[in-house]
């Protein structure tokens, strides 16, 4: 699903033989189509198994959550550079 999805989004945005190839691969729905659908089924599955689920079972103990979420909630800003592209303006101006 995450792949339809990726190819979905690549033949909305990708030009030339790379959206050729893309697109051929989405199918006749088009790629508008695919990834909607893909994207409302993706947000939909955790809806759906979620509950199934057992979080005490699975998650880490409370010590390791402690010391993990600060670090990433810190951590993950930095990593996730601002999203400079053509026609967008820069910082230094």
């Amino acid at each position: 699903m995450f792949a339809a999805h990726g190819l979905g989004f690549a033949a909305l945005r990708l030009t030339g033989r790379p959206w050729s190839r893309a697109h051929r691969l989405v199918g006749r729905t088009g790629p508008g189509r695919s990834f909607a659908l893909t994207a409302v089924l993706m947000g939909a599955l955790p809806l759906f198994a979620g509950p199934a689920l057992h979080p005490s079972a699975h998650t880490a103990d409370g010590a390791t959550l402690t010391l993990l979420v600060p670090v990433l909630v810190a951590f993950c800003p930095l990593l996730v550079p601002p999203r400079r592209g053509p026609g967008t303006p820069s910082a230094t101006g």
